[in-house]
């Protein structure tokens, strides 16, 4: 299961293609997901 910790973990690590492809492939997942909308939307700022 998808965690917000591990996309922030992804970031904080700066591994951007590795959270590009978990932002395509887990898409549905992260829009039902306050959580997990608010660190995808963390790693938009960032990058």
């Amino acid at each position: 299961m998808l965690n917000h910790e591990d996309i922030y973990q992804l970031i904080l690590n700066k591994a951007w293609q590795e959270i590009l492809e978990l932002l395509h492939t887990r898409k549905k997942d992260i829009l039902s997901d306050s959580l997990l909308l608010q660190a995808a939307n963390t790693f938009r700022q960032e990058s």
